[in-house]
Order: structure tokens, then C-alpha cells, then sequence
């Protein structure tokens, strides 16, 4: 986009949205434009980090978690709570605590869309 869009930026972003932008270019539309472009790429490349953060962050719990898993002589995986660590069942059959909760929930969503249930870095 360029200054000469001002108006594409007035027309689908919010005026109150713009105003620091406008103000912080000296009411130079075509400065204000680029300092939104350069605050869109900024954006952008944080969530990109953040994302491959995020896989590396859950892999490595998983990892670690696993590792657990087999020291104490368990078989399958971590993540279903055969032994009811994380609050599978707490509160009776069925009815969890958290974080069982939400990998009950993950659970859930993928028998519904009749995908196969795994689990391991490459499906969490």
C-alpha cells in the first residue's frame, strides 16, 4: 500500500485505529501508510517466531514428559493420564480437571471430525 490508499486504510480500518498513525507522521498519509505496513511486518514476524517457539516449547514438554513416562515403567503415552495425573476423572468418570480437561476436549474434536487418535509431537 502507499499514501496514495489513505483512503483504502480510512475505508476498512477504524479511524481510531489510524489516529496514532496519522499523528506520529505529522499528518502525512503517505508516512502514516508506511508506518502501518511496517507495524503489519512487525507483527507478522513476531507471530512467525512465536509460532516456531510454540512446536519447539510443546515438543520439548513432550519429550521430557515421555522420558517420565517410561522411568516409571509406564506404557502408552503421557498425554491420555492412565494414572490420572493431570485430572482425568477427578471430579468421577468423564468429568475432569484441568489440564486433563482440555486434552479431553482435543480429544473429543478429533473422534469428531473421524480423524485417528495418536498422539506425539508430529499430532499434538
Amino acid at each position: 500500500m502507499s499514501g496514495n490508499d489513505w483512503a483504502f486504510y480510512e475505508r476498512h480500518f477504524a479511524e481510531p485505529r489510524l489516529r496514532h498513525y496519522l499523528a506520529d507522521s505529522a499528518n502525512d498519509s503517505s508516512k502514516a501508510a508506511e508506518l502501518y505496513d511496517w507495524n503489519v511486518a512487525v507483527s507478522a514476524a513476531f507471530w512467525k517466531a512465536l509460532a516456531y517457539f510454540e512446536v519447539a516449547f510443546r515438543n520439548a514438554i513432550d519429550v521430557r514428559m515421555a522420558a517420565r513416562h517410561v522411568r516409571l515403567g509406564r506404557s502408552g503415552h503421557w498425554i491420555f493420564d492412565d494414572h490420572r495425573e493431570f485430572g482425568r476423572d477427578a471430579l468421577g468418570p468423564g468429568r475432569h480437571r484441568p489440564p486433563f480437561r482440555d486434552v479431553d476436549a482435543a480429544i473429543r474434536r478429533v473422534k469428531a471430525n473421524r480423524k485417528p487418535l495418536t498422539a506425539g509431537p508430529d499430532h499434538l
